[in-house]
C-alpha cells in the first residue's frame, strides 16, 4: 500500500514532537529518543548508562537527526518520509540507495499506521532517523498491540506466493542492510549502508 503524496508538511528538520501530541505520548517519545541514541549504531541494545564505542562513533558521524511523532494517517507519514528522503538523496548519489530507503520507509510507516495502529488517529507513529555519511538508521514505532514477526508467512515460499500478508516485511528485509523488530514487534529498527556517497 502506498502513502498518499497529499497532505500537510511536517515541521522543517524538526527535532521535537509536534505540539498536538498528548503529554503521555510526548513523554514516551522523549524516553524513546534516549533509547534511540544507543540503539542506532549496531542495531543492538545498549545500556543507557554505559554507551558503547560504536554508539560514540555513530554520534560523532551523525550529520542529521530527526524525531517525529504524528497521528495514524498516511498523509502525515508521507510528509515525514519526504523529509528523510530529501536528506538521504543529498548524502548518496546512488539511485539504488534512494530506491531501497524510500521503499523500506514507505512499507514501515504504512505498516505502523495500518497494522499497528489500525488507522486510529488517537494513536501515534514515532519515527527517528539518524543519518550518517555512509548510511542511515531509522526506527518506526507504533502504539498497537504488537506482533510476532516469526508468525508472518514467508511470502517467498511456494505455498505463500499468493498470500496478501508478509510482502512489506519481506521487501524491507530484502532492501535494507539490517532489520530488527523490538518491543513485541511494535518497533522496527532498520539500517541501510550506502553504496556510494555524494
Amino acid at each position: 500500500m502506498s502513502l498518499s503524496p497529499e497532505g500537510p508538511r511536517s515541521l522543517h528538520d524538526t527535532h521535537v514532537a509536534p505540539s498536538r501530541v498528548p503529554p503521555r505520548t510526548a513523554a514516551r517519545d522523549r524516553s524513546s529518543h534516549d533509547a534511540t541514541a544507543h540503539d542506532a549504531a549496531g542495531l543492538e541494545p545498549a545500556a543507557a548508562e554505559k554507551p558503547s564505542d560504536a554508539d560514540d562513533v555513530r554520534e560523532r558521524n551523525n550529520i542529521w537527526t530527526l524525531h517525529e511523532v504524528f497521528p495514524s494517517c498516511p498523509q502525515a507519514g508521507k510528509a515525514v518520509l519526504e523529509q528523510i528522503m530529501d536528506r538521504v538523496e543529498k548524502c548518496t548519489c546512488d539511485s539504488s540507495d534512494h530506491f531501497a530507503v524510500r521503499l523500506a520507509l514507505e512499507e514501515g510507516i504504512i505498516n505502523a499506521i495500518k497494522h499497528g495502529n489500525d488507522y486510529d488517529q488517537q494513536k501515534h507513529v514515532h519515527v527517528s532517523c539518524h543519518l550518517m555519511a555512509n548510511g542511515v538508521c531509522v526506527e518506526i514505532e507504533d502504539e498497537g498491540p504488537g506482533f510476532d514477526p516469526a508468525s508472518v508467512p514467508d511470502c517467498t515460499e511456494e505455498e505463500n506466493l499468493e498470500a496478501c500478508s508478509g510482502r512489506g516485511i519481506a521487501l524491507i528485509r530484502c532492501f535494507m542492510s539490517s532489520v530488527e523488530y523490538r518491543d513485541g514487534g511494535r518497533r522496527l529498527v532498520m539500517e541501510k549502508r550506502f553504496s556510494s556517497q555524494s
